[in-house]
């Protein structure tokens, strides 16, 4: 019998997510960065475009800030920022390695993965 804890959603995990009258949620994910649903209709078939992967929360702070001034700033300033930066991913990548395999729990907040093409599901206004 399993143990308790191996019956519940964790980190790292593959879903997709489905419903009953929109569909099946996907993305073709390289040449297009949109998500859509996927009807039975449209002639799509479920399979790699609509499995994501669980992640942690990651943070993007200094790349951001890197990616909006990198132009306006003094050599030893971008490159302080840059270093700053690369500490953020190492430390993202680090909280999705330990976290793996944890098991989520009602309001923890999590980010999605694209199986197919990597990239993060993110919502804009």
């Amino acid at each position: 019998m399993q143990a308790y804890e191996d019956q519940w959603v964790s980190f790292g995990d593959l879903i997709y997510l489905h419903e009953e009258t929109s569909g099946t949620v996907g993305a073709e994910g390289f040449t297009d960065p949109r998500v859509c649903c996927f009807n039975g209709n449209d002639g799509y078939e479920f399979g790699r475009d609509c499995t994501f992967k669980l992640l942690p929360q990651q943070m993007y702070t200094m790349a951001k800030q890197l990616k909006q001034v990198s132009e306006s700033l003094a050599p030893e300033k971008l490159a302080q920022l840059t270093e700053e930066a690369r500490r953020e991913r190492a430390h993202n990548e680090s909280e999705v390695a330990t976290s793996a395999g944890r098991s989520l729990r009602y309001g923890k907040i999590v980010q999605l993965q694209h199986t197919s093409s990597g990239s993060l599901v993110s919502v804009s206004p």
